[in-house]
């Protein structure tokens, strides 16, 4: 497991299972925070020799990107697409009053990076759509 911590910039905690990489995050963030983590995340998909995998985005606390994290996230996102990434299920542990408006910004985000992306209510949820869903190609 790799861990990263920045303050107040976030911090994240990362590793790979199964065809996937599963990314625990704390915001808000800023854009050199998803730069680290886009440099970790690379380090994990080795893993699966070009092979597709998805991403396990636990997302904790402040789910705010600023402006430049946001480009920085679609650039990061891109570039792992070109390393086998093919789709990504997004879990919110806190904040369940602002659930809805986050999960908007979030897609419309991950619509810019031409990513297929899928909410889920908890942890368990997603990892049961990851498991079924693995090597499929398009979610």
């Amino acid at each position: 497991m790799k861990k990263t911590q920045f303050r107040p910039h976030g911090e994240c905690n990362i590793w790979s299972e199964d065809n996937f990489v599963v990314v625990h995050t704390y915001g808000p963030w800023d854009a050199e925070h998803v730069r680290l983590g886009h440099q970790l995340i690379m380090e994990e998909a080795k893993a699966f020799n070009g092979k597709p995998w998805r991403m396990l985005g636990i997302v904790h606390g402040e789910s705010i990107h600023t402006v430049e994290s946001q480009e920085e996230q679609i650039r990061a996102i891109r570039i792992q697409q070109a390393h086998g990434r093919i789709g990504t299920a997004l879990v919110w542990v806190d904040a369940p009053e602002t659930r809805q408006f986050l999960t908007e910004i979030f897609l419309k985000m991950y619509a810019r990076a031409g990513e297929p992306v899928q909410t889920f209510p908890d942890e368990t949820s997603a990892r049961a759509w990851l498991k079924e869903h693995r090597g499929l190609g398009a979610c």
